[in-house]
């Protein structure tokens, strides 16, 4: 394959994953870990690289029979964006404490100290987190908290290929069942209707 061929076709295929990613980043924010512009570049290259195979599916699986294949593939990449959109939520909610202005993922496991703050205190992050000085590993295991950050960053690039599943897996249906449509329509047309064209007795 020459090098243009394949400039065009990827060329092609990143547009739609970018319309996948631009589904994706509206509804999911990036984790506060690193630089936000590189988990929605990766998110855009997974979406891109899931469209590209959705394709070959697509060309592949393409008759009238294959309509509730797609329509099941459409279901499960919805539900289990929906999964990871609320487990991702909960982390959110659950694993971020705010210190002057600036978000911190923490972990779900105390240090000592943290431990025994929460005893005191009660378990309210942001005030842990505060009286720590914003240093999190003081208060929650560093084990615990890469642990977190492994399980933000994996539910959230998760999304990006079950969002390309849903929405070309829906496009694949109903495309399907139109063309079947169609199909049945014109041999409707097509058909004679034989007691018309029976002539009369005499």
């Amino acid at each position: 394959m020459q090098t243009d061929s394949i400039g065009k076709r990827w060329k092609a295929i990143s547009a739609v994953g970018a319309i996948v990613a631009s589904t994706a980043t509206a509804i999911y924010r990036p984790p506060p870990v690193g630089d936000p512009q590189s988990f929605i570049a990766l998110g855009t290259l997974l979406s891109s690289v899931t469209s590209g195979l959705l394709y070959v599916a697509m060309t592949r699986f393409a008759a009238r029979r294959h309509v509730l294949l797609w329509v099941a593939a459409a279901i499960a990449g919805s539900a289990g964006a929906v999964w990871c959109h609320s487990y991702y939520g909960t982390l959110s909610d659950t694993r971020i404490a705010v210190y002057q202005g600036q978000q911190f993922v923490i972990g779900d496991e105390y240090t000592a100290e943290g431990s025994a703050w929460a005893a005191a205190h009660g378990h309210d992050p942001n005030a842990l987190l505060f009286d720590f000085t914003g240093i999190a590993t003081n208060a929650w295991t560093r084990d615990s908290i890469e642990r977190v950050k492994a399980r933000m960053r994996l539910s959230y690039y998760a999304v990006f290929p079950l969002v390309a599943i849903a929405i070309l897996s829906t496009v694949q249906a109903v495309d399907v069942g139109k063309r079947s449509g169609r199909r049945r329509n014109k041999a409707r047309i097509r058909r004679p209707d034989r007691a018309g064209d029976r002539p009369a007795s005499a």
